[in-house]
């Protein structure tokens, strides 16, 4: 009898390669929020509460300052120089190989913040919001908003600390909205408000990973 060497390929289902995909990133993501939170709180016993920190100093001696000291990082990378905006500190590579950077935005108009932009892979690609690159916030006080000068970023922030890329809005808009949308970062890919590359699309992923449980849903672009 013949044998058909066919019958013996090894079957590669896209779907089981997307779900194991999905739980990756929501792990490394938890792990990523896990360092950012104890680093904060680990601030705060020694700079006092977020609401006496200096926002007023620059991202760079911020980072320095209130966060650098307390994440086990093992130096610098001038890979993923992208990960935030024209004002970023330096590109922080972490001992677990994620690597984070910040930008401090302190407009007095609005609520001063600042912005830490995580790439769960590091180097690797696909290097995009919502698959590998998320975004959280230090928050300095308690404010019904915090604006990017674009749009709002959060809404209904109870009190200095941490927070998820999209805080306080419901699913709906953290999926599709025109802006920050989870679901619109495809679609609004290389483009921006203001013109150049987008760097905006796909923001409220990280609220979204978290309001849903800590799960990447079937409704989330992938």
């Amino acid at each position: 009898m013949n044998i058909n060497e066919k019958t013996f390929e090894p079957i590669c289902d896209i779907n089981v390669i997307k779900n194991y995909e999905k739980k990756v990133t929501v792990t490394r993501l938890k792990e990523a929020y896990t360092i950012l939170s104890e680093a904060v709180l680990m601030s705060i016993k020694d700079n006092e509460a977020i609401e006496y920190w200096d926002f007023d100093i620059s991202t760079q001696d911020f980072m320095n300052k209130y966060i650098k000291p307390y994440i086990n990082d093992v130096g610098k990378t001038n890979k993923n120089k992208e990960l935030g905006y024209s004002n970023k500190s330096d590109t922080v590579v972490l001992a677990n190989g994620q690597v984070i950077q910040g930008v401090i935005y302190k407009n007095p108009k609005v609520l001063p913040y600042f912005n830490i932009i995580i790439d769960i892979n590091g180097d690797k690609k696909p290097n995009q919001k919502g698959r590998d690159i998320f975004s959280f916030f230090i928050f300095s006080k308690k404010a019904s908003s915090a604006n990017t000068g674009l749009g709002d970023c959060a809404r209904n922030i109870p009190r200095g600390g941490l927070y998820p890329d999209g805080y306080g809005y419901n699913r709906e808009i953290l999926l599709n909205s025109s802006w920050r949308g989870c679901n619109t970062r495809k679609k609004n890919e290389g483009k921006s408000p203001s013109g150049g590359n987008d760097t905006s699309s796909g923001s409220f992923c990280t609220a979204l990973i978290m309001i849903d449980n800590w799960e990447i849903a079937k409704d989330y672009l992938w």
